[in-house]
């Protein structure tokens, strides 16, 4: 039935939902008793609720102006490997487990524990975020322990954050985020208290404009963020971020273009600051992940994606939305005294819990280098 004119609701029915609270529901479709549904009206309700990933698939329609919605519920607590391999730091390996729809408002509670290269434990809780969301919470805590094969040594790190996202309007986010953050190292290149080690407070906030379709898999729109981090304790640093990421999709094939300026200030003239930029924003490049304070990093990416699936084989399917594909990508970057570029082929991993890029790299500078994981970049800023 094609619905042109519209018609008057006077009740909603929800089934399939055996642990997704039904309030939840009525908040993510947004709809009132007494309003006049069309069929778009009827399609985007359908997109507000797997955009939510929280389930295999939802049926929307009308049967007497009464709404129907019937969904199909993933299995919400699982368990989750953790395989992350680069050639500059080495082999990790892990266990999570997750539950995806904790207390069945959308939220996602985690608990990992990881080995090898890098070693640590760490439990994440946060509330669900997506376009059509208001206000997002995040907290982490954890500890940490990388051995930097660059400088070969270990850094040890304990945090706690906290972020909250709002969205302002036309598509408009506010985020600000706070840790408590501890460093050790037994570097003795690093001017740390070698008993306490670096204890700093970290500030960030970012305002983005963001147009991208948000199905996991961005195809069309851009993302635009500028951002202003502080940190005070053992130290004082500042850095300034601005970053585009635009889509266009032609027939199968998607073109990423990527684009970030850094501007870093600080009152420690050392080489190694590693809390002020980390691996969770380098590109596939081999330019070193710290910067020198008071320098510039400019990073720029080219890419061409052909998504393979929408969903994911086998059993993975009854857990997550999500899919796969492959990319062909050129990476520039550059820092003061040091550029470099590389090219590469990933296999673009996107799934409800976020987007992994595995790929095979041939950095100008440094060879071939290898990613598995989340340590590389993949496009969600």
């Amino acid at each position: 039935m094609i619905l042109l004119l519209g018609y008057v609701i006077k009740g909603i029915e929800i089934s399939g939902n055996r642990w997704t609270n039904r309030n939840y529901i009525l908040s993510l479709i947004d709809v009132e008793i007494g309003e006049t549904l069309n069929y778009s009206d009827l399609q985007n309700i359908r997109i507000r609720l797997m955009e939510s990933r929280l389930f295999r698939d939802v049926n929307v329609y009308l049967s007497n102006d009464t709404l129907k919605i019937k969904l199909r519920e993933f299995w919400y607590i699982w368990p989750y490997p953790i395989v992350d391999y680069s050639t500059d730091v080495g082999l990790s390996l892990g266990v999570g487990v997750a539950h995806t729809n904790f207390r069945g408002y959308g939220e996602n509670l985690s608990v990992y524990a990881i080995f090898g290269a890098k070693r640590g434990w760490g439990v994440i809780w946060n509330t669900p975020s997506n376009r059509f969301t208001n206000n997002s919470w995040k907290m982490e805590l954890g500890r940490n322990e990388i051995m930097r094969l660059l400088y070969k040594f270990p850094e040890k790190r304990t945090y706690v954050k906290v972020q909250y996202n709002t969205k302002l309007e036309n598509r408009i986010f506010f985020t600000i985020r706070l840790g408590l953050i501890s460093i050790r190292s037994d570097s003795v290149n690093l001017l740390f208290d070698r008993n306490r080690g670096d204890r700093f407070f970290n500030g960030e906030f970012s305002v983005m404009k963001d147009t991208r379709n948000f199905l996991m898999y961005p195809t069309r729109g851009f993302a635009i963020r500028g951002e202003l981090r502080e940190y005070f304790g053992n130290f004082v640093g500042r850095r300034i971020d601005i970053s585009f990421e635009g889509y266009k999709t032609l027939n199968d094939l998607t073109f990423v273009s990527f684009f970030s300026f850094s501007k870093i200030f600080g009152d420690v003239p050392l080489y190694l600051q590693l809390p002020l930029v980390g691996a969770d924003d380098i590109v596939r490049s081999g330019i070193p992940e710290e910067r020198l304070l008071g320098g510039e990093r400019a990073i720029a990416s080219f890419e061409v994606r052909r998504k393979i699936s929408d969903e994911f084989p086998w059993i993975l399917k009854k857990f997550l939305n999500g899919g796969y594909g492959i990319s062909l990508f050129f990476d520039w970057g550059y820092i003061p005294k040091n550029m470099g570029s590389s090219v590469g082929l990933g296999f673009p991993i996107f799934s409800s819990l976020g987007g992994y890029l595995p790929a095979v790299i041939y950095d100008f500078k440094y060879g071939f280098q290898v990613y598995l994981g989340g340590t590389v970049r993949i496009g969600n800023p």
